[in-house]
């Protein structure tokens, strides 16, 4: 702009010495007119006149030229007066998208920290008034069929304010809240509609759906630049909306979450309940039946055995081997019978937690199963200093099945060897049970510590597949967890953790 001032003055300079060289000539030409008439003979009189005739087509021309020039300057100012106006457009809608972007982002602050809209109500009235240039806001909301007004701001809380005007009432068709909740569009009220002390005021919807949930009204006592802020409050009404469903959505899928929530709660109530008493009845069954089994069990074998011992004479050889397997089939019943019988007590027991002196306990469960078969050499290496926090009782069982399993499987190997160790790991302290017997295949691992489940047949090795579910069963009831880990020809180790904590050893 300060480049087009400069070339409009210099325009105008030469315009003004244009305008004064017609006045020039004409002045050149009645000298030289007077001078001949005067002075001069009929010859130059003729030159004179030719002359004048030339200065007077010259002045013509000049005269022509300066009207040009004055058409141009005008055209170059109505030019310059253009861009000026353009010029302070395009500063006028600079500073309106400099105004609504300030205005959003104060308001995108507020509500970054905001829990709700009733909360930051006044944090929210004060950035927005003070970003679009006003003193005062207030928020109206639907009460009873009518506006109300509440939620009032003030930049400056001393000035004068109408009475009321904080919580002011009216009707839907009443006022400039009135008609934005019924248009659903921001709207401006200039200086004469207003009461004093307020020129100007603003006001905009905040639609939550397809209804207005509220109004809010700025106020100005000087009425700032009205250009571009029906658009710009509009635009922050629809920020405050989206907050709003945003809110409504997070509260509704919470809602929706704790309902599911409770009624999964409910249902793992139920289902636990009825496995719990499923599992007793499971249990005094397993206990009746086993308890039961066992007198016909022993008449049984005792009758085999009677048999053997006074009709062996009598019974050729067929005979006597049915006998032996009623014989066998009885001890094995029995076996059964048995560790049912210790499933079940272990799964009744009352736990009680004490610190134990886990290698001497292991020392001796070992030496009983040793003594079982004295025939047999097997190298102990057992973990001097390993202490747990377990029930005494029930990690005895616990032991005994792992250690008989152990004694077990190594009768194949040459030198057969058998320990015990405590590792810490992610899951607290774990004991291992490792041998270098008959091991199993991993891909049959989960069976391990199923009831009933062998991976092995009688022939191979004896059992009743009760054991390591007995030992799972005493672990699940410490807080811990049992597995097992072999391979083929080369052994096996039986892992198992206690639930213990830190400070319980």
């Amino acid at each position: 702009m300060i480049a087009l001032d400069s070339q409009r003055r210099e325009l105008g300079r030469l315009v003004r010495q244009l305008a004064a060289l017609p006045a020039l000539l004409l002045a050149a030409l009645l000298t030289v007119l007077v001078w001949e008439l005067v002075h001069g003979d009929a010859g130059e009189r003729i030159v004179s006149v030719v002359v004048g005739g030339a200065l007077l087509a010259g002045i013509a021309l000049a005269a022509f030229a300066v009207r040009q020039m004055r058409r141009l300057s005008l055209m170059y100012e109505l030019a310059l007066l253009e861009a000026r106006e353009r010029a302070e457009q395009l500063t006028e809608e600079r500073r309106q998208v400099e105004r609504r972007r300030a205005a959003q982002l104060a308001t995108a602050r507020v509500l970054a920290e905001a829990e709700s809209l009733r909360g930051a109500r006044e944090a929210l009235l004060s950035a927005v008034a003070v970003e679009l240039g006003f003193d005062a806001a207030r928020v109206w909301t639907l009460e009873g069929g009518a506006l109300q007004a509440s939620g009032a701001w003030s930049a400056d809380p001393s000035a004068p304010e109408p009475p009321g005007w904080r919580d002011e009432r009216c009707h839907l068709d009443e006022g400039l809240a009135g008609r934005v909740h019924r248009s659903g569009q921001a709207a401006v009220d200039g200086p004469g509609t207003l009461e004093a002390p307020w020129e100007a005021a603003l006001a905009f919807p905040v639609r939550v759906g397809k209804e207005t949930a509220a109004v809010v009204e700025l106020l100005a006592r000087r009425a700032p630049p009205l250009a571009g802020l029906p658009e710009t409050a509009q635009d922050i009404g629809l920020q405050l909306a989206a907050f709003v469903e945003r809110r409504r959505s997070r509260r509704a899928l919470a809602d929706a979450e704790r309902r599911r929530a409770a009624e999964l709660e409910r249902a793992v109530a139920d289902r636990t309940r009825e496995l719990l008493h499923l599992n007793r009845e499971l249990e005094a069954f397993s206990y009746s039946v086993s308890h039961d089994l066992r007198a016909p069990v022993r008449a049984l074998a005792g009758f085999a055995q009677a048999l053997t011992e006074e009709y062996a004479e009598r019974l050729d050889g067929s005979g006597l081997d049915y006998l032996a397997r009623i014989r066998a089939a009885s001890r094995r019943m029995s076996m059964l019978i048995d560790d049912l019988l210790q499933l079940s007590r272990v799964s009744r027991a009352e736990l009680r937690r004490q610190r134990l002196d886990l290698t001497a306990l292991v020392r001796e469960v070992a030496d009983e199963v040793q003594d079982r078969e004295p025939g047999r050499r097997v190298e102990w290496r057992i973990q001097p200093g390993v202490e747990a926090h377990a029930d005494a009782r029930l990690l005895r069982v616990a032991l005994v099945n792992l250690l008989e399993n152990a004694m077990k499987f190594t009768r194949p190997a040459a030198e057969p060897r058998i320990a015990f160790e405590a590792r810490e790991g992610p899951e607290g302290r774990t004991y291992l049970v490792r041998d270098n017997g008959a091991g199993f295949d991993m891909a049959y691992a989960g069976r391990l510590f199923q009831p009933f489940q062998r991976l092995h047949t009688p022939e191979e090795f004896e059992g009743t597949g009760v054991g390591l579910a007995t030992l799972q069963r005493i672990v699940h009831r410490h807080g811990g967890r049992a597995w097992a880990e072999g391979q083929p020809g080369q052994g096996a180790t039986f892992s198992f953790t206690l639930g213990e904590r830190e400070g319980d050893r």
